[in-house]
């Protein structure tokens, strides 16, 4: 009895230090493939940090793992075309306030709630204020006069395109606009703003006013 009950306790400790090393090997291969799935976890997630902050042109590293390696392509395809996306809106808002800036005409262009979200530099002359003091601010804070009031919020509400001459009080003699309004649509097909272009006719008017009186004179 005293050999089995020594075998028995020689077998028990064997069995103990057997599962102690099966458990610390087994330990560090789970730690080896948790850090193994883990890392390229880390490294998507920073990535998506990096892109969250604008920093489209950062590239993820494509891990072994097949599953991580499509999502990582598939992040940096997405990052790419974002990229491309903003730059081809950035060109195209740049031609854009290139155009307004050479036009002659007065343009000025507001959202559904008649506030000024894009004015050109003709139409603050022709209005004689400043970019800060009238931009994202609405028609009726900033341009005391009834008629162009009224031609936007007429254009708003009927959805269609005005033509029509305003009379500008603000100058000494007073000036003539021609405006003409349009109303703007988004990709929805839903109404969101208008867009007011403005042309100075006071010398036209002018020229014609005098030309009238000297046929009449005749």
């Amino acid at each position: 009895l005293d050999f089995i009950d020594e075998r028995i306790e020689s077998i028990q400790i064997k069995i103990i230090l057997g599962g102690f090393f099966i458990a610390l090997i087994a330990s560090v291969v789970c730690l080896y493939i948790s850090r193994r799935i883990s890392r390229p976890i880390e490294e998507i997630k920073q990535g998506a940090e990096h892109f969250a902050k604008g920093r489209l042109s950062y590239r993820l590293y494509t891990p072994e793992i097949k599953e991580m390696a499509s999502l990582a392509q598939a992040m940096n395809y997405m990052a790419e075309q974002l990229e491309s996306r903003i730059q081809i809106i950035t060109t195209q808002r740049n031609e854009t306030e290139s155009i307004l800036a050479s036009m002659t005409e007065g343009v000025i262009i507001t959202d559904i709630q008649q506030r000024i979200i894009n004015i050109n530099q003709a139409a603050l002359k022709m209005l004689q204020r400043k970019t800060f003091e009238i931009k994202n601010k609405s028609i009726q804070e900033v341009i005391r006069n009834r008629e162009i009031q009224n031609f936007v919020r007429q254009t708003l509400e009927a959805g269609k395109t005005l033509q029509g001459d305003i009379v500008w009080h603000n100058n000494d003699p007073h000036s003539v606009f021609r405006a003409s309004s349009t109303p703007l649509y988004g990709a929805d097909q839903k109404l969101t703003g208008a867009l007011i272009v403005l042309n100075d006719v006071t010398r036209h008017i002018h020229t014609e006013n005098i030309r009238c009186d000297v046929s009449m004179k005749k």
